[in-house]
């Protein structure tokens, strides 16, 4: 899996330890939030993780994808997310939170 090495700068905190982002959907398929966790922890209830490893060691690890199969897997992700997140004027900002185990260990690093 590809994450977030050990640092990430999110809300102007920088956010320690290596990261899995989890994508939480509804019952019909729509894009609710995403959550920033830990590399190791499961995925919470309703959510997939959605960092992978794509190369390893300089090389890919799977074969080149095909422009028209990057097409379909865009236009399949743009309709999984509401309206009100893809418009070009006063868009809402899409849901983004951290785990509770993340907020735990960073709790734990800035209070030393």
């Amino acid at each position: 899996m590809l994450y977030f090495d050990t640092k990430l700068m999110l809300w102007g905190v920088i956010l320690i330890d290596e990261k899995q982002v989890f994508r939480k959907t509804d019952e019909t398929g729509m894009y609710v939030e995403d959550i920033i966790g830990l590399k190791d922890e499961a995925a919470p209830a309703g959510c997939r993780p959605l960092l992978e490893t794509v190369m390893e060691d300089g090389k890919r690890k799977e074969p080149e994808v095909s422009l028209e199969s990057i097409r379909s897997n865009v236009s399949k992700n743009l309709s999984s997310l509401a309206d009100s997140y893809k418009i070009l004027s006063s868009a809402l900002d899409f849901p983004v939170k951290i785990s509770d185990q993340l907020l735990t260990i960073q709790k734990n690093f800035d209070d030393n």
